[in-house]
């Protein structure tokens, strides 16, 4: 197993792909790493070839966001599209960000599957505020608003992490507030990914 976990985590060069190691570890191993991130999770579960896997939500676990697929320019991407309805906005340059709440529980989790703790101090208060639904997975840009400057401060200011380390030590930072923008709705008591953006643009706009 440890020789397994040193491929995957790629700390051997010997020109095998995780998703190769993976595929020869178990027949849903490629499934579960995709879907939870979470490689530890997916070798403690897939102990054995009998067992199957089976795509299940928990809020509060990390999971897998969706990525946008790259294009060289507008054109293709509309091109793309090929006349469906969408969605455009604007790109802020935060960092990406799942939030997942049960009631008064609030988890972030990063794109890369790493649980973020550090927020909480200064974010939770107020998503416990705004967000109306009891259960629910966002995911979305985490950003500083600037209350002088009445702007986002950009990320190589690393604006984030001094924001939520001064809210922890309980220094004053009304003038800096961490926020998240959520576009992507992934759960609100149903799991809901597979459904349009502009269906999920009404939900987002009413959670």
């Amino acid at each position: 197993m440890k020789w397994v976990l040193r491929l995957i985590l790629r700390d051997m060069r010997i020109g095998v792909g995780e998703n190769t190691i993976l595929k020869v570890f178990h027949r849903d191993a490629i499934k579960m790493m995709n879907f939870c991130v979470d490689l530890k999770q997916v070798c403690g579960y897939l102990t054995s070839r009998a067992v199957r896997y089976r795509e299940v939500l928990e809020v509060g676990k990390g999971l897998k966001c969706q990525q946008s697929k790259r294009t060289n320019s507008i054109d293709q991407a509309w091109e793309s599209m090929k006349g469906k309805r969408m969605v455009a906005e604007c790109k802020f340059d935060g960092d990406r960000m799942q939030v997942h709440k049960d009631g008064e529980k609030v988890w972030f989790w990063s794109r890369n599957g790493k649980k973020h703790e550090e927020y909480e101090a200064s974010i939770v208060a107020l998503l416990q505020r705004q967000i109306r639904s009891n259960k629910c997975v966002l995911d979305g840009e985490l950003l500083v608003w600037d209350c002088i400057q009445e702007r986002y401060k950009s990320r190589t200011q690393n604006s984030n992490k001094d924001t939520a380390r001064a809210a922890r030590k309980g220094w004053e930072t009304d003038d800096l507030i961490c926020c998240i923008l959520h576009w992507f709705l992934m759960y609100c008591t149903r799991r809901i990914a597979e459904v349009s953006s502009i269906y999920h643009y009404m939900i987002v706009k009413s959670t």
